[in-house]
């Protein structure tokens, strides 16, 4: 990233996805710690079938929008 945010997410914006998506599991997991909450029950129960068709929709997108912002 180099200190240039909005230049890496026109470079890779589902690497900024990814990023932010780990800040916010980080956060949450300290949520978690703090409050005295098993994470792993959180975890348990979220549809991982919409997460993943999600995240892979995302890196198509983004894999489309590369190619069209690069290959001209």
């Amino acid at each position: 990233m180099h200190g240039q945010p909005l230049q890496a997410i026109y470079t890779q914006p589902f690497g900024a996805i990814v990023a932010a998506a780990g800040l916010l599991a980080g956060g949450f997991a300290l949520f978690c710690l703090l409050r005295r909450r098993s994470l792993f029950d959180v975890i348990a129960r979220l549809y991982w079938s919409r997460i993943t068709l999600g995240a892979i929709a995302l890196l198509l997108s983004a894999w489309l929008y590369k190619y069209l912002m690069f290959a001209a």
